[in-house]
């Protein structure tokens, strides 16, 4: 089958919340996995109102409108090569998903409002698993205490998972782009 013709074809077969947007030839030897360079995340809140029946899939509903400024401080300390032992399970620091290592290059880590929605984008070459939600989650919880950017980068370089804010749910996650 030609390539431009696979992604009609799988977008046939998958659910309608999986969308193949694009397909292309790949070298015999390729992998999904390893031979990603680098993979881009979202992550959707509804701020300030009742989420409405059918956003709830696809968005966290949070009450207030957090700081924007702060939670950016914040994620701009996550830039370039970091330990992201603060945001990884004791089994993903044992195992380290097949990488051996406890740092990841965050390319980007951002705050934007579109409207009464906050989103929040990252591009890395790896993740831990469930490390988008643990970010934003320790994020959100530093932003509500008004800690300073200061003070969050010596808790980011201390490392350690016990001053990690909770994993938030699933429900506002998007993996975006994978590149190779």
């Amino acid at each position: 089958m030609d390539a431009e013709r696979f992604t009609y074809a799988l977008n046939g077969l998958l659910p309608k919340d999986v969308r193949i947007v694009s397909s292309s030839e790949a070298a015999e030897k390729f992998h999904a996995r390893f031979d990603a360079t680098a993979r881009s995340y979202s992550y959707y809140f509804i701020c300030g109102r009742a989420a409405m029946p059918y956003e709830n899939r696809y968005a966290m509903q949070l009450w207030r409108r957090p700081d924007i400024k702060l939670l950016n401080a914040y994620a701009s300390l996550l830039h370039g090569e970091t330990d992201c032992s603060l945001f990884a399970s004791a089994k993903d620091l044992i195992f380290s998903r097949g990488s051996g290592s406890k740092y990841r290059n965050i390319k980007n880590a951002y705050f934007f409002y579109e409207g009464d929605k906050l989103i929040f984008e990252i591009t890395a070459n790896a993740f831990f698993w469930k490390m988008v939600r643990s970010i934003l989650g320790t994020l959100l919880f530093y932003e509500q205490r008004k800690l300073s950017a200061i003070e969050f980068d010596a808790i980011l370089k201390e490392g350690l998972r016990k001053n990690a804010g909770t994993t938030i749910p699933p429900n506002g996650l998007f993996l975006r782009h994978v590149e190779y």
